[in-house]
């Protein structure tokens, strides 16, 4: 399986779809980030990127993204 991880929109911060082919797209209804830093505005969580590693041991997966950071 494939997955996809896209930019904020349907309430969602970083929605996830899922693909048997690589063609057809279902959005899973999950979010790869249910919640966000204090330190953020919770808005408009930009450009995320998913890279999964794997070793002889285990496999790891890290997220990153771009984020507006909260006024103090």
């Amino acid at each position: 399986t494939w997955y996809a991880f896209a930019t904020n929109s349907n309430g969602k911060h970083v929605p996830v779809a899922n693909s048997k082919d690589f063609r057809t797209w279902t959005l899973t209804g999950q979010d790869a980030l249910p919640k966000v830093g204090a330190w953020s505005t919770g808005t408009n969580v930009w450009a995320p990127d998913v890279i999964q590693r794997v070793s002889a041991r285990d496999s790891v997966g890290s997220l990153h993204f771009m984020l507006i950071i909260a006024a103090q």
